[in-house]
């Protein structure tokens, strides 16, 4: 309810059609905003990583086989669940099936040592980890303390136990759950913890921020109000080169493009340049997000001189402002080939808070 006595003089910056405040409370957890608003696109892709794709209808199948299999396993709402993956199918399956059971997900930087690990495994308390298995001996060196019971590997030959902890490669977790139907699903309100997203924004280790099911659909729709004039419903296609272990990533390209029925296209190492080439030549991207080193990195590319960038309507930035060269170099480039506009996002992990510029730094025509 909007608070006549409050002054938002900021209001007048936003553009046409944006809405002065957003409801969150039609939606009761993650799960249920996302099923419900890609239910019109169930077999469109959402997801595509190294050739290899999931429709929305494949991937809610498999992130309640997660759930199922979590359930079945002991995990309570409430229990964390740490997740060591870069961009892959992998991730947003465990997203989102973590979230199904209650659990709250704890994503760790895959490029953390033993001991990086080891500090978040003790300080968040959680009892399953999932890895991938280029980082198995890492995972196994940060043990030592920690409340882990079970451990997941995503890829690789997988030894079936380790000293006493259970290990269980992720294909093997994906068939027992689908088997596990019967589990009864637990009711996961907007107040539950969704995520502890750790930051090292703070003096001292890293720490980690509660974010509930309502922060995370707040900040969706949030963004959706601010881009609804700019992205076509179902008709989009993202590049996700930032790490979906950071809250950007997520809520931004995964969650809430998800929500548009947009695809999702994942670079699992944006610092291989071509990895970062092939997917913007082997899809028409229509968004592409960034921040300053990302975009650089884009500019610099020879592989990306002669495409053909005409398709791209929107370009967001965020993490830090982005540096005026690269906006102008960038820009000019986009504004050459017909996108839209280059924006910005500014944020706080610690409190899931979203500020967006009411200016792009770059403004086209087609602009609303």
């Amino acid at each position: 309810m909007k608070d006549s006595s409050v002054e938002r003089p900021w209001i007048s910056n936003y553009p046409a059609g944006v809405p002065e405040t957003i409801d969150s409370s039609a939606y009761i957890n993650v799960n249920d905003l996302v099923e419900r608003m890609t239910a019109a696109h169930a077999d469109s892709v959402a997801i595509t990583e190294d050739g290899e794709s999931l429709s929305f209808a494949e991937l809610l199948t498999r992130s309640r086989a997660w759930t199922s299999w979590l359930t079945n396993a002991g995990i309570r709402p409430g229990d964390r669940v740490a997740v060591m993956l870069p961009n892959g199918l992998a991730f947003p399956i465990t997203l989102l099936g973590s979230l199904g059971a209650g659990a709250v997900q704890v994503s760790v930087n895959p490029m953390y040592t033993a001991q990086e690990l080891g500090h978040q495994l003790r300080d968040s308390g959680a009892r399953v980890l999932v890895v991938a298995y280029a980082v198995l001996s890492v995972a196994r060196a940060a043990l030592d303390g920690s409340a882990i019971e079970r451990l997941v590997v995503v890829g690789g030959e997988v030894p079936g136990m380790l000293d006493s902890l259970h290990v269980t490669p992720f294909a093997v977790v994906m068939e027992q759950g689908a088997t596990l139907s019967h589990v009864e699903r637990p009711t996961v309100t907007r107040s539950h913890l969704a995520l502890l997203q750790y930051t090292g924004g703070t003096t001292g280790v890293s720490k980690g921020a509660e974010l509930t099911h309502g922060n995370l659909i707040a900040n969706v729709l949030q963004v959706r109000a601010m881009l609804s004039g700019a992205v076509d419903q179902g008709r989009e296609t993202i590049v996700t080169a930032l790490p979906l272990y950071h809250i950007f990533a997520l809520t931004v390209n995964f969650l809430t493009f998800a929500s548009f029925g947009a695809r999702n296209v994942l670079v699992a190492n944006p610092r291989d340049p071509d990895q970062l080439a092939s997917a913007f030549t082997d899809a028409k991207i229509t968004v592409v997000t960034g921040v300053n080193t990302l975009f650089s990195s884009l500019l610099a590319l020879p592989q990306l001189k002669e495409v053909d960038f005409s398709q791209i309507k929107l370009a967001i930035g965020g993490g830090s402002a982005i540096q005026e060269w690269q906006a102008h170099s960038g820009g000019l480039r986009l504004e050459r080939d017909g996108a839209r506009c280059l924006s910005q996002f500014l944020g706080e992990p610690e409190v899931h808070s979203l500020h967006w510029p009411p200016n792009p730094i770059h403004r086209s025509h087609h602009c609303r």
